[in-house]
């Protein structure tokens, strides 16, 4: 679909060009923002009668846009997010946040102006561009920082995970060592001692028993002699 341009605009051409663009971008978005006007007799005469107007619109537009760029180019603009332990940003940064930024530092750039294809999701530093006129633009830098302790971010190295999945195995290995083997009673191992004691213990009370009754027993003979010895006295 053919427009006539009613002000510069990026990649397109500047004010007055006749461009060729896909139908729901002129339908959609130039068209309905002023941006341009449909390619027919109609809109061809009335813009030849706003030419001269558009034309210093732009100028004034092109001398506004290199005003900001001279302030923002190479401007820092820093962003603090919340992140994991491992470093995975919460969120993301988008046009409009930028805008907003730089709205703080006194620099006012329409959103659409800003170069983003995709929210920024990453920590670190990021190039954005911003084309605030058809033929003006600039670079600015976005830094996002995280929110949180640096030390809540350190990254682990190859050695402290070969150490911490060696002493991991090594605690399984020690809790296992403590559980009775495969086939075995429980608390057998721990239990062999004291029942061994307990069976040294029986023999031992066993043995006093039958000592006591040995004892018992001659005492028993010897006081049933001792009688029968008397009564043979008396009966001589």
């Amino acid at each position: 679909m053919k427009v006539i341009l009613r002000e510069s605009y990026e990649n397109l051409g500047r004010t007055g060009d006749v461009v060729d663009v896909k139908p729901g971008f002129a339908r959609n978005f130039l068209v309905p923002h002023g941006i341009a006007y449909p390619s027919n007799e109609f809109y061809r005469r009335r813009f030849t009668a706003e030419r001269d107007a558009l034309l210093r619109r732009d100028e004034e537009r092109r001398t506004r846009a290199e005003t900001v760029a001279e302030r923002a180019s190479g401007a820092k603009l820093e962003f603090k997010m919340r992140v994991s332990e491992r470093g995975q940003m919460f969120g993301a940064i988008t046009n409009a946040n930028i805008a907003e930024k730089l709205a703080e530092q006194g620099v006012e750039v329409d959103r659409r102006k800003i170069v983003l294809p995709q929210p920024i999701k990453n920590l670190g530093e990021h190039t954005v561009v911003v084309r605030p006129h058809g033929d003006v633009e600039f670079e600015l830098l976005v830094h996002v920082v995280p929110e949180s302790a640096p030390e809540a971010l350190r990254e682990l190295s190859i050695r402290e995970l070969v150490e911490g999945v060696e002493e991991e195995g090594a605690e399984t290995a020690a809790a296992e060592g403590e559980q009775p083997g495969e086939g075995e009673p429980a608390g057998a191992g721990a239990g062999e001692e004291p029942a061994a004691e307990e069976a040294e213990k029986g023999k031992r009370g066993k043995s006093d028993v039958e000592i006591v009754e040995i004892v018992e027993a001659k005492s028993s003979t010897a006081g049933a002699d001792q009688d029968g010895g008397e009564r043979e006295r008396k009966d001589d």
